[in-house]
């Protein structure tokens, strides 16, 4: 954005991220970790959402199957085949005897709200609403399969039927089960009764809220380990950060540092020589010797075209050519001007491959880091005549090797010495892409530095 601000000059904003307010917005890990918080607490209140409701689903459910079993269980006590064949004959003591357990044991004791006995005609023989007793209503067909089958048959009633008028008072909601008894000759009777659902249905409820509270609890119990596995992973993220960032920090330091020497001792003294040779070069014109003036002013010519050289140097140095600007080899012949400045004999070879891949481009970038770091070693210390280059691509590794005919070392100095801080950066390099560095070398006998790196 460009603004005027009085008739001779004018403002340009370049860049401008400040915020609104004055406090800071949190960092990544920070936000990282609230929404690590946030996630689990929604996946875990989802989750005993979805709890509750199978959960109430499957009471219901169950409430139907245990109302159906109960009844079962219970009609061949109530109605034994010698009562049930008294009910048939009309005899009294059997309705006596089927209203006495009815009322001692069912009405009093369970969920049961009323009891009905009926004959496949629809003939209700026993109930314990005694008006009922003898009135006929036909049996619907599903009725009419239960006395064919051994299973009971559940359903919540909405006591709509002519036959549930006299239930109606009951309750709001009933379990109507009917099964099948047998009387002594084989004649098949429908034993049916109505359950209170609210009480079954709360009492299967309890046991699946206890189910229920333990699974949460567990899912509570999981929940809290994974978000303190969580919290301790972020942490070492940020020591991890931290400690990349210190490197980094103490790398840009070391290449100011080395900048600031080669300016110094290079550039900023081919210059102070430059000077002398023009004061001389003027002399010379002063005392009329033309060809040693001319002389001088060559070599000062000469001089400064290798301060300009060194001064590109630097540059390439400092901030070398992006590798998707012109792939590796060409970002790695930009690595060697320095060195052929000083007419060192520098060999490329590296193929020009395809980054399609993000992890191959990435490898790339590592790569030119690695081969930048070492010409700096090369040019530094080798005092070498010839150096190669050598980058290959593999199915499952990238190999770089950069030697040189310099004068080496000895191995124990690789490590040892603080001006090889940066053959320590590279083996960290290496050990965070599970590969190799290995260091080849001896007093007079050069150096040889090999990195592989998993692709």
């Amino acid at each position: 954005m460009l603004a005027v601000t009085d008739r001779r000059r004018a403002r340009a904003v370049l860049a401008d991220t400040r915020t609104r307010g004055s406090r800071r917005r949190p960092t990544d890990t920070t936000r990282t970790t609230w929404t690590l918080v946030a996630g689990t607490l929604a996946a875990l209140l989802l989750l005993i959402a979805a709890g509750q409701y199978v959960g109430s689903r499957l009471a219901e459910h169950q409430a139907l199957v245990d109302a159906g079993r109960f009844t079962r269980t219970i009609s061949g006590t109530v109605v034994d085949p010698d009562t049930a064949q008294g009910l048939i004959d009309d005899r009294p003591a059997a309705r006596r005897h089927v209203d006495s357990i009815v009322r001692s044991r069912l009405l009093s004791k369970t969920y049961i709200r009323r009891v009905k006995v009926w004959s496949v005609d629809g003939e209700i023989l026993y109930s314990d609403h005694t008006p009922t007793i003898g009135q006929v209503f036909p049996l619907s067909a599903e009725k009419l399969d239960v006395l064919d089958s051994t299973s009971p048959m559940t359903a919540i009633s909405d006591l709509s039927d002519e036959e549930d008028e006299d239930e109606r008072g009951l309750g709001d909601r009933l379990l109507e089960v009917y099964t099948p008894v047998h009387a002594a000759d084989g004649t098949p009777l429908l034993f049916e009764a109505y359950l209170s659902y609210d009480q079954v249905r709360q009492q299967r409820e309890a046991i699946f809220d206890t189910l229920v509270m333990l699974a949460v609890l567990a899912l509570v119990a999981l929940a809290g380990v994974q978000l303190l596995l969580s919290l301790v992973n972020l942490r070492w993220l940020r020591r991890r950060q931290r400690t990349v960032d210190e490197k980094a920090r103490a790398a840009s330091e070391r290449d100011r540092r080395l900048l600031a020497r080669s300016l110094h001792d290079g550039v900023v003294q081919e210059l102070v020589g430059t000077g002398f040779t023009l004061d001389g070069a003027a002399a010379a014109i002063d005392d009329g010797d033309v060809p040693r003036a001319r002389q001088l002013v060559h070599g000062a010519a000469a001089s400064v075209r290798a301060s300009v050289q060194g001064v590109r140097s630097s540059i390439v140095d400092l901030y070398p050519r992006p590798i998707h600007q012109g792939g590796l080899p060409e970002a790695l012949e930009d690595l060697a001007h320095p060195l052929r400045g000083r007419d060192v004999e520098v060999t490329i070879d590296a193929p020009d491959v395809a980054l399609v891949d993000e992890h191959d481009r990435e490898l790339a970038e590592v790569v030119h880091r690695c081969a930048q770091e070492l010409l700096r070693n090369v040019y530094r210390h080798a005092e070498a005549t010839s150096v190669e280059v050598r980058v290959t691509w593999a199915d499952h590794y990238v190999t770089l090797v950069v030697h040189d005919d310099g004068k080496g070392m000895a191995l124990d100095q690789v490590s040892s010495r603080p001006d090889h801080l940066g053959l320590r950066a590279l083996a960290d390099m290496a050990a965070e892409h599970e590969g190799l560095l290995e260091v080849v070398t001896g007093p007079g006998a050069g150096t040889e530095v090999r990195m592989e790196l998993k692709r």
